[in-house]
This record gives C-alpha cells, sequence and structure tokens, in this order.
C-alpha cells in the first residue's frame, strides 16, 4: 500500500467515525466500506464497520465484519465484546458466553464483560456459573449494594444459601437493611419451600 492510499485509508476511517459520532450511520458504512476494499486487513475497520452495522440494525452483517475483525486480530477486545453482546440477544447462550470469556481474557479488569456473561448465565437460568462469574470478578465488579444484591440472588437461585447468608452480613455492615431484609425473606421461603 503506498504512502498515498494509507493516507486516504485514514482520511475514510476519520470521515467515517465523524458520521458515526453524528449519527449518519448509512453515510459512515459507505466510508468504511470504501476503507476496508482499500485495507482489506485492517481489523479496526472491520470492527468500525461491524459497529456501524449494529446501528443499522443488521446483525448479519455486523457478525460478519466482528469476527472478521477478530480473525484478522485476535486481541481485538472490542469485537469479541460485540460478539457476546449480538450472540446474547440472539439467545445463543454458548457463543455470547464464549464471546464474553474470550472479552474477559484479553481484558480481564473489564467490569461490563463480567457483568454481561453473568447476566447472560442469569437470563438462562444457569445460576450456579452466572454466581460462578459473579463470585470470579468481585474483586473488579467490587463490593457495592447492587453487586452484592446480585451475589445474593443468584446464590439464593442456585441453592449456595452460605453465600447468601454472607451476603446478608455485608449488607447490614454496609448499612443496606432494606436489601438484607428483602434477601434474608427470600432465604426464609426458599427454606420453608415456598421460593
Amino acid at each position: 500500500m503506498t504512502s498515498e492510499e494509507k493516507e486516504q485509508v485514514s482520511r475514510l476511517y476519520a470521515r467515517g467515525n465523524e458520521l458515526v459520532r453524528r449519527q449518519e450511520f448509512s453515510l459512515a458504512e459507505r466510508e468504511f466500506l470504501e476503507a476496508v476494499k482499500m485495507a482489506p486487513k485492517n481489523a479496526l475497520l472491520h470492527h468500525s464497520l461491524g459497529l456501524v452495522y449494529v446501528h443499522l440494525g443488521d446483525m448479519q452483517a455486523a457478525l460478519h465484519y466482528f469476527n472478521e475483525a477478530v480473525a484478522l486480530d485476535p486481541r481485538q477486545f472490542k469485537s469479541f465484546y460485540a460478539l457476546g453482546k449480538i450472540y446474547a440477544g440472539q439467545n445463543n447462550v454458548e457463543k455470547s458466553a464464549a464471546a464474553f470469556r474470550k472479552a474477559i481474557e484479553l481484558s480481564p479488569g473489564n467490569r461490563d464483560a463480567y457483568h454481561d456473561l453473568a447476566k447472560v448465565y442469569y437470563s438462562n437460568q444457569r445460576w450456579e456459573d452466572a454466581l460462578n462469574v459473579l463470585l470470579e470478578s468481585e474483586s473488579i465488579l467490587g463490593d457495592s449494594p447492587e453487586t452484592l444484591t446480585l451475589i445474593g440472588i443468584t446464590s439464593l437461585r442456585s441453592g449456595r444459601t452460605d453465600v447468601v447468608i454472607e451476603i446478608i452480613t455485608q449488607l447490614k455492615s454496609k448499612g443496606e437493611l432494606e436489601r438484607a431484609r428483602n434477601l434474608e425473606t427470600a432465604l426464609r421461603q426458599v427454606r420453608s419451600g415456598r421460593g
């Protein structure tokens, strides 16, 4: 690729990004498609085109370009994360989980990837998997009342009453008495066979 062609690709990429910023996705699509034609091995261009297709509602095209991005550069955290989101939206638990796991591997401190992976498992009633992700990521997600409550509820659903009791104690120590009471009520219902 000549230096002029590289400059042209850079201009197309910059214009595409500006059009995305202005939410002119059809115009951005044209810029990125032209850039991809000129630099077909550029993973970032494929990723950008994938994002445009998400905004245009064409998930098949988005999947194609995100998959191209990770094939060209297996370190594309954002593309793996985007694949996880799309597969989750299609209720493809295994592909979604695999994509989120790869995103976590590439960016271990990313809260969103952990949260979304737990959500995929939780929404598909895979309580133990969801709980394992939440416990694995507790140091990253933190011990906010919301995170603790989510761990408590997921623990309850997976039958881990020991974890629920620990979470109730932590919530009380943070002054989150209503959240603690709600978990205690749910725990009593489960123990009495009503939950």
